[in-house]
């Protein structure tokens, strides 16, 4: 036995000895001695220092944390926020039976909630908050003497035990929001504890409406029961409550006006009812005097702003945005209070700018855009230095800025355009130390820019773009460092564009069009490291185009309509820029076909000409015999070695994506052995020594064919190419590498190719590569193949975006920088917060969409990361070098999450725009929008061409790295709807939708030419080989089912799991129900307006009559028959016809492509070889993971059909939803497909894998 196991046995026996002999003198202690050590060694993997003190040596009751009664019995056990970690033992903690205080809150304890805790009965005070358990939470009906209850935010899920509150009538503090308990109406057991004072029940699943009763609450102070599924009208119970200080209902469904009497709560301080559908005016509000923050936003309330708000004195924050308020805003508001923040943004406000908002010298945050206020700034806004930002934009105001505004020290942001001011920019600007937008477009201001505009030096975006500014632009503007867009477009700008412009080395945008410029184009335009877009269009420039311009890394160059003369720089000669040289009769090119082709000297006499021919001549044939006989000296010797290829090659083409300094026969010499520095499966890499002193990397790729190149492959398959074919992938992926531009990826500068090789020649990189991080799958199968190199790119965004180095400390022992934004993505925190801090904040949010592609790119399986054609077209779809709507915070509204007790913290409001989708989903769905998830956009869209006619429009949302799904729409014919991503969890899917042919934005519109079944499932699979997917979820409704069921029966290996809704079978009997009389005997006074139509000697068949006219030469009678056909299916489809739905059928856009193509589809049987094609069929998919919801009362797609594929198919999951109808707009309906989503979800967690 070792010492040290000597050492271990002696402590363990003295410890027994030691606890034995004090249970014999104090029995009590000891017992709660080794409880409380046992609790320790439970939490032994916590770094904090507060078990210090519990040691054997000391007393109980000295142990920090721990607070003793008189009797030195433990009675409190105080230890949140000290950084435990651990599972907590219930049965060790519950042992101690006189604790009357357990809070452990704001810690790090995981695991579950043992049944253990129901032995705490003398518990008064319970606080678990703030930490990350798992499971559910146990019945705590014995806890009956508790008075404080914090589970808040703890990871909790499942059943929450309502039921057992009943019993704890002596709660005066109950916090259990932010966890995902199971959805639950409101639990009417709250009710009845009438000792509450403070109440937090946000995002924990309540749905349905809030009981009258809740007024019977009368000592609540804090109400918050925000972000849950309520909906209906705010109870009249509610004014009962005249006690509440804080008032918490954002976002939820809640409809109609305030309710009478709410003016009541007189001690309210803070109310925020946003995100709902309110109605009515805020008269009711005008006594609330002691209100600090209201926030009302994105509701549709109407009315005027009480003029008595002007008098209240406590007033910091008032948030109204997105409304239809009209009238003025009251004179005095803001004047009495240390007023913060005021944004009344899109709404009908008329009249002047209160002039004393600002007078406590405390606002940060005027946001007055998109409304109708006239008149002129107030001067007093000159003196208000706390200013930060300062929207005015989009009103009808006019006159003079008062010149201290422009010179506020902490303005960040100053949007005045479209407006009617006028007058000059002041040079007091030169004290904005802080202004880092400027932006002044369509106004009426003169005069000349300030040369002291370059001190202020945190500008990012100047836009003065059509107004009258006249003058030169300042010399000194090449002081501006940071200046990322200057556009100046439409004024009245003279003289030189000045040199000092080539200084502002973060211009990535400059737009000088239509103005009065002249002279030349500066040579320092050409130094500037990140231009990517350059109008200089219809001015008076001349000279010629400096060759300079060929080295920036322009998308985008505009020198049209000037007077520039001379031949075109080469590099410049390409089709991208075919129309930016037009206007300009000086210029040649000899690549450009709008221009004339540059023409040689032709002063020398023909006989000069004829000699210099002749001599040309001889040249040539002496040059041929000469190569002749070196190739055959070559070909006798013994060639070894794959270098000695290139010399052999009598076919070399070069295309070149930079300027060069260098020629194809300089690179050809340099591949030899001795300069051989690497060698792979796909060929070698050369370092090459240029005549100038420059070095080169050459990639010498060989094509599969290569004789030299034996048994070696590639993995690309761009390289499986043979050797007499030039391979198309090949020049596509070389095109998509070209365009990649940045100054921390390696520069291709040319490509080199024959009919068996490759040369790519890139900038040599001294200091080598970091293959160990950039190539993670290396590590572990020492396969690097062209997704490696994708994973390589994914890590260079990320260091460029959040500033970190592949590997640092903070990420942690053996983990690196993709583990660490994989992790801090997955923890529920902004994005953007993983933004280098340095990165200014006009940028921030364009940066964080690039850290959301690096995402995409450091997917763990190679073969699920995108081509870097992707990603470039990625990058290029999110533009984040244009800031064309830069938003400096994007927090979801002027309020912030919320701490562990429920208590509010204030952030800035979001001015993101919500889709216009949402708001009408919102409007005309008022019940069903909290069954859904947020709404979301697109992070990637595109057309993708599935054939010589037809391109269909997709797009992806949600996670980049989460379990694929594709949504099929209905119809067919009726295309997607941003309203369609809200069924899957953004988190954990990536949500693919897609327009079928002819639907939507795909193109043609309504055609029905190569439109059938197999011609959709063959476009499915094209679009998922497009996007690279290996296998998806499939999900689809109404006629979605019918291509849901023909796809998985078609491609089985394809599908992890389907759902699926309003079933429909495209058999005879469901087209002869719904089109030919059977739904009449439902929808009696909508049938009639359809069968109306239809001459009585054609109503025999209505499928056939109405093909007849959606197909007639007669536009007119196509779109009579379309709007029929459409209104007919909109009346229909749900249990409560919806006005808003029926409106469809009036648009004829969408009713000729959705009545045309659904029934050229009916027409032809849904172009299956059987009635019952679908069922017969059922064994193939018979093992996929399958929900069936159904509505009893479709009359689209009657029970039947969901009943027959049931009874086909018992394996799938059937939901009957009792009252409702087709739609999957219906709660209900909706409720059971995000159901169903989410079943599936916890299934492909297990399988899926997480981006770590």
């Amino acid at each position: 036995m070792s010492g040290h196991s000597v050492f271990r046995h002696r402590y363990l026996l003295n410890l027994l000895i030691l606890l034995s002999f004090l249970a014999l003198i104090f029995p009590a202690q000891a017992g709660e001695l080794q409880t409380l050590l046992t609790f320790k060694s439970a939490l032994q993997e916590s770094k904090s220092p507060v078990f210090y003190t519990w040691t054997l040596t000391n007393a109980v009751c000295n142990f920090t944390g721990i607070v003793c009664d008189s009797n030195q019995v433990v009675k409190e056990i105080n230890l949140s926020q000290q950084q435990l970690s651990g599972v907590l033992p219930f049965d060790s903690i519950c042992a101690l039976g006189s604790l009357e205080k357990l809070s452990l809150g704001s810690n790090f304890l995981y695991g579950g909630i043992s049944d253990h805790l129901t032995n705490c009965t003398r518990l008064q005070y319970l606080d678990l908050g703030g930490n990350t358990f798992t499971g559910k939470v146990p019945d705590l009906s014995s806890l009956t003497q508790l008075s404080f209850l914090n589970l808040n935010n703890s990871g909790f899920s499942g059943p929450f035990p309502w039921k057992s509150l009943e019993n704890l009538t002596n709660l005066t503090f109950l916090s259990l929001g932010d966890n995902s308990f199971d959805r639950s109406p409101f639990p009417l057991e709250m009710l009845n504890l009438d000792n509450l004072f403070w109440l937090y029940l946000t995002n924990c699943s309540i749905e349905g409406h809030i009981p009258e009763g809740i007024g019977n609450l009368a000592l609540l102070e804090n109400l918050e029961l925000s972000d849950n599924n309520l909906f209906g009208k705010i109870p009249l119970g509610i004014t009962k409550l005249n006690k509440l200080h804080q008032l918490e209902l954002y976002n939820n469904n809640l409809t109609g006006t305030l309710p009478v009497g709410f003016g009541n709560l007189t001690s309210l301080v803070n109310f925020d009812a946003s995100n709902n559908s309110l109605e009515g005016d805020l008269s009711e509000l005008k006594t609330l005097t002691q209100l600090e923050s209201l926030q009302l936003f994105q509701n549709h309330l109407s009315g005027e702003i009480p003029v008595e708000f002007g008098d209240f004195k406590s007033l910091q924050e008032l948030s109204l945005y997105r409304n239809k308020i009209s009238g003025s805003l009251p004179q005095k508001i803001g004047s009495w209070a240390e007023f913060i923040y005021i944004d009344v943004s899109e709404n009908l406000l008329t009249g002047p700018i209160p002039a004393e908002m600002c007078n406590k010298g405390k606002m940060t945050d005027l946001f007055l855009l998109q409304n109708n206020f006239t008149g002129g700034l107030p001067e007093n806004y000159a003196k208000c230095s706390s200013l930060v930002r300062f929207r005015v934009n989009n009103n009808s105001l006019s006159g003079f800025v008062p010149a201290g505004i422009w010179g506020l020290p902490k303005l960040s942001l100053i949007d005045l355009s479209l407006n009617q001011f006028q007058g000059a920019l002041s040079s007091s600007i030169s004290e904005a130390e802080s202004l880092a937008q400027l932006l002044l477009a369509n106004n009426q201001f003169s005069g000349e820019l300030p040369q002291r505009i370059s001190e202020a030096s945190s500008l990012v975006k100047v836009e003065l773009t059509s107004n009258q500014f006249t003058g030169e632009i300042p010399s000194t503007i090449g002081k501006l460092k940071g200046l990322s867009n200057l556009l100046l477009e439409d004024n009245f700008f003279s003289g030189n564009i000045p040199d000092s412009i080539g200084s502002c080395v973060s211009l990535n945008e400059i737009n000088l069009a239509g103005n009065l410029l002249s002279g030349k184009i500066p040579v320092s335009l050409g130094s500037l490291p990140s231009l990517n877009s350059l109008n200089l269009s219809d001015n008076k420039l001349s000279g010629e185009i400096p060759a300079s311009l060929s080295s920036p890394r322009l998308s985008l160059l505009d020198l049209s309509n000037n007077g520039l003369i001379g031949r075109i720089p080469e590099s410049l000669s390409i089709e991208a820029f075919n129309s930016s040289f037009l206007g300009n009769p000086g210029l040649c090119s000899q690549g450009i076909k709008n221009l004339r082709p540059c023409s040689s000297d032709s002063g020398k006499s023909s006989q000069v000409k004829a000699v210099i021919y002749c001599f040309i001549a001889g040249a040539g044939v002496m040059v041929v015999s000469l190569a002749c006989y070196i190739l055959v000296k070559l070909r006798q010797k013994d060639q070894k070695g794959r270098e000695s290829l290139i010399k052999r090659r009598d076919s070399w083409a070069m295309k070149h994506f930079h300027v060069l300094s260098f020629s194809e026969e300089e690179i050809l010499k340099e591949i030899k052995q001795e300069n051989l520095i690497g060698k792979g499966g796909s060929g070698n890499v050369y370092k090459v020594h240029l005549r100038n002193g420059k070095q080169l990397a050459v990639k010498h790729i060989w094509k599969s064919h290569s004789g030299d190149r034996k048994c070696c492959r590639s993995s690309s398959p761009m390289l499986a190419k043979g050797k007499k074919s030039r391979s198309p992938e090949y020049d596509a992926e070389v095109a998509t590498l070209s365009s990649v531009r940045h100054v921390n990826v390696v520069k291709l500068y040319c490509s080199i190719t024959s009919d068996d090789s490759n040369l790519l020649v890139y900038e040599y990189m001294p200091n080598g590569s970091l293959w160990d991080r950039l190539h993670t799958e290396y590590a572990y199968t020492y396969k690097v193949n062209e997704k490696s190199d994708i994973y390589s790119f994914g890590v260079v965004l990320m260091e460029l975006v959040t500033g970190k180095r592949p590997v640092e400390l903070e990420f942690g022992e053996n983990n690196d920088i993709v583990h660490w934004v994989g992790k801090a993505m997955r923890s529920n925190g902004s994005i953007v917060d993983l933004v280098d801090s340095s990165i200014s904040e006009a940028f921030r949010e364009d940066a964080a969409k690039v850290l959301r592609i690096a995402t995409h790119c450091t997917i763990k399986i190679p073969a699920v990361r995108p081509s870097m054609r992707t990603v470039v077209q990625m990058l290029e779809e999110v533009e984040p070098y244009k800031l064309t709507g830069i938003v400096v915070n994007k927090d979801r509204g002027y309020r912030g999450k919320n701490s562990g007790l429920g208590c509010r913290v204030l952030s800035h409001k979001s001015e993101q725009e919500p889709s216009a989708a949402s708001m009408e989903l919102k409007k005309e769905f008022p019940e069903l929008i909290r069954n859904l998830y947020p709404d979301i956009e697109p992070y990637r869209t595109g057309f993708l061409k599935v054939s010589d006619l037809h391109s269909i429009y997709w797009e992806q949302s949600g996670n980049p790295n989460g379990h694929p799904v594709v949504f099929l729409h209905g119809g067919p014919g009726g295309g997607t709807s941003p309203s369609n991503r809200r069924f899957f969890d953004p988190d954990f899917y990536q949500i693919i939708l897609f327009d079928q042919r002819g639907a939507g934005k795909s193109t043609p519109h309504a055609c029905l030419v190569d439109n059938t079944t197999w011609d959709l499932i063959e476009d499915i699979e094209k679009l998922r080989e497009h996007l690279e997917i290996p296998e998806w979820q499939v999900f689809g409704g109404s006629w979605g089912s019918t291509l849901a069921l023909a796809y998985s029966q078609s491609h089985p290996d394809m599908v992890t799991g389907i759902v699926l809704r309003g079933i429909f079978l495209l058999r005879k009997k469901e087209i002869d129900w719904f089109y030919e009389g059977g739904a009449a005997a439902i929808f009696p006074d909508a049938w009639e307006q359809f069968r109306d139509l239809i001459p009585e000697s054609e109503r025999e068949c209505f499928v056939n009559a109405y093909h007849k006219r959606l197909n007639s030469e007669d536009m007119e009678t196509q779109h009579a028959a379309a709007r029929a056909w459409t209104k007919w299916e909109m009346m229909t489809a749900h249990l409560l016809p919806k006005e808003e739905t029926i409106k469809r059928g009036d648009d004829d856009n969408f009713s000729l492509a959705f009545a045309r193509i659904e029934n050229h589809y009916f027409v032809n049987k849904g172009f299956f070889p059987s009635d019952s094609f679908l069922l017969d069929n059922i064994e193939k998919i018979r093992h996929i993971k399958t929900t069936i919801v159904q509505g009893r009362y479709d009359c689209c797609c009657p029970m039947m059909s969901a009943w027959d594929l049931h009874k086909a198919w018992p394996e799938a999951d059937l939901k009957v939803v009792a009252d409702a109808g087709h739609s999957a707009n219906e709660p209900g309906i909706a409720a059971e497909l995000v159901a169903a989503n989410e079943k599936l979800k916890h299934i492909m967690k297990k399988t899926w894998p997480s981006n770590e």
